[in-house]
């Protein structure tokens, strides 16, 4: 070969210093013009490909038309350092070689810009991706996924309304809620409406995620968290009690606010989140139902006796003799009803393992009583014989049985009340006297099984024994 301006065409001491893949891709060029060109004329006679570096080679190849996808395509090139070499590392550039090659998968081309260096996140513009699915591919390959560099890499291609930035973060497998609420905060997403569209094209809507993200958000104003909840149709109470409770909305305002932006407002649902957040007291039932405007006395009442705090029992005046045996049908129906109603109740709060709640259904006197050491004793020997039958008939060794202490009236409720209380059935009950009463359960024998000693002391049932 002829030296032109110190170097050399085909020189094997420079050839030698140039990777393989460039050797071969002389080759293509020179192999495809000499089979493209007319016999009678030399297409290589001006030219002087430059091999000193990667730069030289591209200009050299450019400098004879060879810099275009078409032209790429007939040489067979596909690699991407080829595109780099001869000029194609612009994303558009590079998109539309890869589209006459018949490259149009996104996570492939998301390979390719990241082979040739492109992963500046505005540079995704040149792949022309709405789609959340195949955007959520490219960005995953691109390594686009820090709320930081991902928020303004979304913004920049259009991709700003919350439901398809839920399904980008849902692709990229993006659930944690710090993740997802930086992201919807910096791409200006903090409206609840937003977020229960992002929450729900995310699949995020358990209440222990969605008061994380609200959270992180700084959203805790209560009628912002209650249109939350009733955009993703969180409005169960003991979800929404769930969300309360963890956002430290507890106060009766908040519940009240919350309550009307979810629309659950009759008294069924009131008493339930009521319940659940462990508010059982009048006080407070009468301060939310101020806050909801609902004040007559029906709706308090229903509420009340929703709690268990029910009203006085339409019982004869106390200066008329009362008969246990001989109680009207009106009244046994009333009483029947009440105790009903506190039964389904204190099943509730104890499959909820709530001890704060069960306590306040206790008379002082039965509340000291499980508290005294012989009572503790009595009940944990009984426990623990109850555990040696439980796994004799499992077939195993009873004397293996490690025995349970019961200190304190919550071990109590621990240990015997949760696991054998939770799901009672009242079938009938029994006057003792003008206001205490036995509520029997029947069993599968017919036999009347007692439940409760129940005693109405200032306007309510409780346990007394």
């Amino acid at each position: 070969m002829k030296e032109v301006d110190g170097k050399y065409g085909l020189s094997y001491n420079c050839a030698m210093k140039i990777r393989k893949p460039l050797i071969v891709l002389l080759s293509l060029v020179l192999l495809t013009l000499l089979a493209c060109s007319p016999r009678d004329t030399d297409p290589l006679a001006d030219a002087v490909l430059d091999f000193s570096s990667l730069e030289a080679l591209a200009a050299s190849l450019a400098a004879i038309g060879i810099t275009d996808a078409a032209a790429l395509i007939a040489l067979g090139l596909s690699d991407p350092a080829a595109f780099e070499a001869l000029g194609l590392a612009d994303p558009d550039a590079l998109t539309a070689a890869l589209a006459a090659l018949g490259v149009t998968d996104p996570a492939a081309i998301a390979v390719a810009m990241a082979a040739v260096g492109i992963t500046d996140p505005a540079d995704l513009a040149a792949l022309g991706l709405r789609n959340p699915s195949a955007l959520a591919a490219a960005l995953g390959v691109l390594g686009i996924t820090d709320p930081e560099i991902l928020a303004p890499t979304l913004a920049a291609l259009g991709v700003d309304d919350p439901a398809s930035v839920g399904a980008v973060l849902a692709g990229l497998g993006i659930r944690d809620p710090a993740a997802v609420a930086a992201t919807l905060s910096a791409l200006g997403l903090t409206d609840p409406a937003s977020i229960a569209t992002a929450l729900t094209a995310l699949g995020l809507t358990d209440p222990v995620s969605v008061a994380a993200v609200l959270s992180a958000l700084g959203v805790t104003d209560p009628a912002s968290v209650g249109a939350v909840l009733a955009g993703i149709g969180l409005t169960d109470p003991a979800s929404v009690a769930a969300v309360l409770s963890a956002l430290g909305l507890t106060d009766p305002i908040s519940i009240a606010a919350v309550l009307a932006a979810i629309g659950r407002t009759d008294p069924a649902s009131i008493a339930a989140v009521l319940t659940a957040l462990g508010h059982t007291d009048r006080a407070t039932v009468e301060a939310v139902l101020a806050a909801l405007g609902r004040t007559d006395e029906p709706t308090l009442l229903a509420v009340l006796r929703a709690l268990g705090h029910l009203p006085a029992i339409a019982l004869p005046p106390a200066e008329q003799p009362f008969d246990p045996q001989n109680v009207s049908i009106e009244i046994y129906e009333e009483v029947m009803e009440e105790v009903t109603q506190l039964i389904s109740q204190l099943n509730t709060i104890i499959r909820a393992r709530n001890y704060s709640a069960w306590v306040t259904h206790l008379s002082d006197l039965h509340y000291r009583e499980i508290n005294s050491a012989a009572f503790l004793e009595e009940r944990e020997e009984a426990l623990f014989r109850r555990d040696q039958t439980v796994q004799r008939n499992l077939g195993r060794n009873p004397a293996l049985v490690q025995r349970r202490s019961l200190n304190s009236s919550r071990d109590f409720f621990e240990f015997i009340v949760v696991p054998s209380r939770h799901n009672d059935r009242v079938d009938e009950i029994e006057f003792i006297s003008r206001t205490r009463v036995v509520a029997f359960t029947i069993d599968g024998w017919g036999n009347r099984l007692i439940l409760y000693n129940l005693e109405f002391i200032n306007g309510n049932w409780q346990i007394v024994s």
